[in-house]
């Protein structure tokens, strides 16, 4: 950059950027603009995603909850044997929710779809090294995947959950 001066008559001169300093000025700022340019996608991509993954941890959460406030049976309708549970009606389930999380009996309206899966005795069954298979533990197996309808790949997430029916433990140690 060009200084002012008084020359020795006593005019100013004018001072300012010569135009090869502005071209390599702008070169450098369209550099990081370009490069700006190409993270937005990305972002873009991980804010998706993060939004996705937590309506799905919600959603399994809603459901674990739903499945650990459950009675272990039914004693109305004589259910003593932890075979034949309330828990092991949830097995097989297949829900959908929209894409706030709450659940939807339409289809072409789902946005996200669950999946249960109750482990019965002898599947998923809790040990300890050296102790036999608890009965009266289970597992549940959450998938929740983002599916709106027409969408050819579907990547589920798993969560899991073990219920324990203390009633029956505790009726049986005294």
């Amino acid at each position: 950059m060009k200084t002012t001066g008084t020359s020795s008559s006593g005019n100013h001169r004018k001072s300012g950027f010569s135009l090869v300093e502005v071209v390599v000025a702008v070169g450098i700022v369209a550099t990081v603009f370009v490069a700006f340019l190409g993270l937005i996608p990305l972002g873009l991509e991980n804010m998706s995603d993060a939004g996705n993954i937590t309506t799905q941890s919600r959603i399994a959460q809603k459901i674990i909850g739903e499945i650990q406030l459950s009675e272990w049976r039914d004693e109305n309708q004589g259910g003593t044997d932890a075979k034949n549970s309330i828990i092991d009606s949830f097995d097989g389930d297949t829900r959908y929710y929209d894409e706030f999380g709450d659940e939807t009996n339409d289809e072409s309206e789902r946005v996200y779809l669950a999946e249960i899966e109750v482990l019965q005795t002898g599947q998923g069954d809790v040990t300890l090294p050296g102790a036999e298979p608890n009965k009266y533990i289970k597992n549940a197996v959450i998938r929740v995947a983002y599916a709106p309808p027409g969408m050819q790949k579907i990547k589920f997430r798993t969560y899991t959950t073990m219920m324990a029916d203390l009633k029956k433990r505790n009726a049986e140690t005294k």
